[in-house]
């Protein structure tokens, strides 16, 4: 869904893939200039003659003409144009393959990283709930003169690390959320996020 979704909605992409249809659309006016063409024109004229009756003095005449115009004398620039728009076109839908292999690459690595920073924050949680206590029971061991202040502080130190762990572990989940948002094109100009996320996703399905 994220994979689909990128290649239909990451502007980069939508940008190249205009880009190779307008290439294509060249192509098509350069071999159409290069085809003969129809030409067709009309003419038509009145004549009065004053030394006829009245209903005698006006007489029409009409003459249509069609012609085959080919482009003989040109030199080879038509097919020289057509060649060069070919190329055109090609060399922009390689590029907006390319574009597309890109999207989906980064789609891929940005939703294992958001995987991999949803485990770190997992993690950390896990030793914080454990230097908390440990903090704990120092301090009682400490105020009930069994243990060291040496053993305290030290607790006190693990407390805070894990702490300092937590906050950067929220933000690096953060910060590749926004990265997966964006890869997959439906992050907002707001900043926010359209992506509903389950713990127990196995990737990002096409």
């Amino acid at each position: 869904m994220l994979i689909d979704r990128a290649v239909r909605e990451r502007p980069d992409l939508m940008a190249a893939r205009a880009a190779a249809q307008a290439s294509q659309a060249r192509v098509g006016v350069a071999q159409g200039q290069a085809l003969p063409s129809l030409v067709v024109s009309g003419t038509g004229a009145g004549t009065y003659f004053f030394n006829r009756p009245l209903s005698t003095q006006q007489g029409n005449s009409y003459s249509a003409t069609i012609g085959l115009q080919i482009p003989l004398f040109s030199g080879w620039s038509q097919i020289y144009d057509v060649r060069a728009a070919t190329a055109t076109a090609r060399a922009a839908d390689e590029r907006r393959k390319g574009v597309e292999q890109l999207v989906i690459f980064q789609v891929f690595n940005s939703f294992y990283a958001l995987r991999t920073a949803t485990q770190r924050v997992r993690t950390s949680g896990d030793l914080l709930a454990s230097a908390v206590q440990s903090e704990q029971v120092a301090l009682g061991r400490y105020r009930a003169g069994a243990g060291s202040l040496l053993d305290l502080l030290t607790a006190q130190a693990v407390l805070a690390d894990a702490r300092a762990q937590v906050i950067e572990a929220r933000l690096t989940w953060y910060t590749t959320l926004a990265q997966l948002g964006h890869d997959a094109g439906i992050l907002g100009l707001d900043g926010r996020s359209g992506l509903h996320l389950q713990t127990d996703s196995s990737g990002p399905n096409r």
